[in-house]
């Protein structure tokens, strides 16, 4: 991943913000099994950066942007995406597009921004 000229986060002083994450393992190779396999690969790797840097959770998480390469894939791509927040945790807000093409052949991207002292 550090083949890149970008950053996979940024801390500017309350906020985290995550680049457009694709579901890349530790090797940084896409996962397979489609668009939920992907999404729960991207949301692990936010929740990854956000335990080890920051002592955080998802709950932490205050924006999110998905890109979808076919709108097919939202009710698959919904249902993994909402299983990684439960109440009494709100859900971030967020955006969902669909967009022509992804990197790497990637059928779901996502783009995060967190704060360090959220109040619920």
């Amino acid at each position: 991943m550090d083949r890149h000229p970008y950053s996979l986060y940024r801390r500017n002083g309350h906020y985290i913000f995550f680049s457009c994450m694709i579901g890349l393992d530790k090797n940084g190779v896409l996962v397979g099994g489609g668009v939920g396999v992907e999404t729960r690969q991207i949301l692990k790797n936010i929740e990854e950066i956000l335990s080890k840097h920051f002592d955080l959770d998802l709950s932490y998480v205050m924006d999110v942007r998905i890109s979808l390469i076919d709108q097919a894939d939202y009710e698959e791509m919904n249902q993994t995406y909402g299983s990684f927040w439960h109440p009494p945790n709100e859900y971030p807000t967020r955006e969902c597009v669909v967009v022509k093409g992804l990197w790497s052949g990637a059928r779901v991207a996502i783009k995060a921004l967190a704060s360090l002292n959220f109040n619920q």
